[in-house]
């Protein structure tokens, strides 16, 4: 059976539970403040979750700034990743993007995050530069881009 889900912006009553997968899957130290301020004082963050009643799947958080974006925060929970959960999250990110005539987005990611990094390549995604010592553990991370009209037919319905 597939699941079924809505992507929507976060709203006030999610925060909490934002915060909570973030602290989960994202293991930020600063995860309430973090969402608190992406919430409710960021002018340029979109913030959208993917939800199924009262559960939230997962979210996407993105800065638009002049004709640029920029992947802030993405993740999946757990027991929802290969449900195109994600898919689907970067599929209304670009559609704000292309609404918006954004030029290019881009991300930073763990460079041993092979499931992540698949899927940013379906989204055309390609790596620039490699940031080392990117995360507090010491890991690199991968810097990369998407130009937004490379991918507009695709993900503009």
């Amino acid at each position: 059976m597939d699941l079924i889900y809505e992507i929507k912006l976060l709203n006030k009553n999610q925060i909490e539970d934002v915060i909570n997968l973030e602290k989960k899957l994202l293991h930020k130290e600063n995860a309430k403040e973090y969402i608190l301020y992406e919430a409710n004082e960021n002018p340029v963050s979109y913030f959208y979750v993917a939800c199924n009643k009262n559960t939230i799947l997962g979210y996407i958080d993105f800065w638009i700034t002049f004709d640029s974006a920029t992947i802030s925060t993405f993740a999946v929970d757990l027991p929802y990743q290969n449900n195109h959960v994600g898919t689907t999250l970067l599929k209304e990110m670009f559609k704000q993007l292309i609404r918006q005539n954004i030029k290019y987005v881009t991300l930073e990611v763990r460079t041993s995050n092979a499931q992540a990094i698949n899927l940013y390549k379906k989204f055309n995604f390609k790596i620039e530069t490699i940031k080392k010592n990117y995360y507090k553990d010491g890991e690199d991370a991968y810097y990369m881009v998407s130009e937004v009209d490379y991918v507009k037919n695709y993900f503009s319905n």
